[in-house]
């Protein structure tokens, strides 16, 4: 009997490590404004994750500083939601919000 494409390509998936990180993908574009509230969420721009750590833009110094200070609380709820250590810290930037890429 033939298999399913979605089959071989979720067993594809699985082996090239796309499907974890499709899965925190999922988590953390899910769960951010849960994880750090409406306000501070406003003025964070998530770039994404680079492993285990969650990569993003703060929009003013004063979210930079809150989210540097509330790291492990977040990071524990993002976890917790997610239910699954994804990660493990975040490395927090400041700047203006990027537009999209003009290459």
């Amino acid at each position: 009997m033939p298999e399913k494409i979605s089959d071989v390509v979720a067993r594809l998936m699985g082996r090239l490590g796309a499907a974890d990180g499709a899965e925190r993908a999922r988590a953390l574009t899910g769960y951010w404004q849960d994880a750090v509230g409406e306000q501070l969420a406003k003025i964070t721009e998530l770039r994404g994750f680079r492993g285990d750590v969650v990569l993003v833009r703060a929009l003013h110094p004063l979210a930079a500083q809150e989210l540097r200070l509330r790291e492990k609380s977040i990071v524990a709820s993002l976890n917790a939601r997610a239910g699954r250590r994804f990660f493990v810290r975040i490395r927090v930037v400041s700047g203006k919000p990027e537009g999209p890429r003009r290459d």
